[in-house]
C-alpha cells in the first residue's frame, strides 16, 4: 500500500482514448488507468463497469465511493450484497459503505443475443454445448486467462474461437485489457478478483447482449469461496444485463463426457485454457483437456 490515505474513491465512466476505452481510478494503492479494447463492436462506456471495478478496492481499503453519474440502483444494491458475501468469506474485505449516488431503474433493451465467457477449456466448452441453441456470442478476454505477451497461446485461442464461431454461425467477441494488474492489487486473481473482472468486461457489452453465462470452475459439492461463484455472479446483474453462473451440476469428468459425446466433432481436437497446453494436433478430449 502507498502511504497516501484515500478516504473517498471517485467513480466515473471510462472515456475513449483513440480505440481504447480507458478507466481512471485513484486508490490508496496507486493510480490506475487500465484500458479495454474490442475490434468487433463498440464497447459501452458504462458507469456500472466503473462501479464494479472500484468496488473491490473499496471493500479491501475500506474507502467510500462517490459516483459521478446516475447509476443502476439494482446493480448498486447487488454490489452491496456482494461485499457482504465477500466480508463473510475473506477477513481482509469489509462490507462496502453504500455510496450516495443518483440511481435509476435500468431499462431492459432486448437484443436477442446471449453471450458466454469462453477460454477454450472444459468448463467453457461444456456451457457452450449445454446452451448451444441459445448462445449467440462467445466472449474471450485477452489479458485475463492468458497474459497479453503470451502471443502463441493467444493466437491459438483466437483461431479456435473463430473456427467455432464460423461453424456454429455465432460471433466470437474478443476483448483486450491490461486491467488484471488493478484487480490483483486488491485480491488474489482466482480466489477473489476474477469474477468481478469478468463482470467489468461483461458490463461493457451491455446493449450488445442481454445475458452472459459464466462457466463454473467447480461442481456443486466442491464449491468454496471463489472469485466466480453461484452466490456472487448473479449480483453482477441488473435489468439491462443478466449474469448466470453455469455448470455446477456437472463434475469435470461429466463435462468431458458431454464434450466427447457432443455432435461437434471439432471439439475433440482439444481444449486450451489456463494451465493447459494448446493442442497442435487432433486427439481425444481426455488427452487434450486438462484441469
Amino acid at each position: 500500500m502507498a502511504d497516501k490515505e484515500v478516504e473517498l474513491l471517485h467513480v466515473a465512466a471510462p472515456k475513449w482514448d483513440g480505440d481504447l476505452l480507458r478507466f481512471d481510478m485513484v486508490t490508496a494503492a496507486g493510480h490506475y488507468t487500465p484500458y479495454f479494447k474490442c475490434e468487433m463492436l463498440t464497447l459501452t462506456s458504462s458507469i456500472e463497469a466503473s462501479l464494479l471495478m472500484a468496488s473491490l478496492a473499496a471493500m479491501r481499503e475500506g474507502t467510500r465511493l462517490t459516483v459521478g453519474a446516475p447509476v443502476s440502483g439494482t446493480l448498486l444494491q447487488n454490489i452491496n450484497e456482494l461485499s457482504r458475501v465477500f466480508s463473510t468469506w475473506f477477513s481482509e474485505y469489509q462490507v462496502m459503505e453504500t455510496p450516495e449516488a443518483e440511481t435509476y431503474l435500468a431499462a431492459s433493451e432486448p437484443t436477442g443475443r446471449v453471450g458466454s465467457f469462453f477460454t477454450g477449456g472444459v468448463d467453457s466448452f461444456y456451457t457452450f454445448i449445454k446452451h448451444q441453441a441459445e448462445i449467440t456470442d462467445l466472449i474471450y478476454v485477452h489479458g485475463y486467462d492468458l497474459q497479453l505477451d503470451d502471443y502463441e497461446r493467444r493466437h491459438a485461442i483466437t483461431e479456435m474461437g473463430r473456427s467455432i464461431a464460423a461453424q456454429a454461425g455465432i460471433r466470437f467477441i474478443e476483448i483486450e485489457t491490461d486491467s488484471q494488474k488493478l484487480f490483483t492489487s486488491f485480491g488474489h486473481w482466482g480466489t477473489q478478483s476474477h469474477g468481478i473482472a469478468l463482470g467489468v468486461a461483461g458490463r461493457l457489452l451491455a446493449g450488445s447482449v442481454d445475458k452472459i453465462y459464466v462457466p463454473s470452475s467447480f461442481a456443486q459439492e466442491d464449491l468454496m469461496p471463489w472469485g466466480s461463484h453461484p452466490d456472487t455472479d448473479p449480483l453482477l446483474s441488473d435489468e439491462r444485463l443478466q449474469f448466470v453462473h453455469d455448470g455446477c451440476e456437472a463434475s469435470r469428468v461429466e463435462k468431458i463426457e458431454a464434450i466427447k459425446d457432443s455432435p461437434w466433432p471439432w471439439l475433440i481436437s482439444g481444449c486450451a485454457g489456463s494451465g493447459s497446453r494448446v493442442p497442435t494436433t487432433a486427439g481425444s478430449v481426455r488427452n487434450a483437456c486438462v484441469p
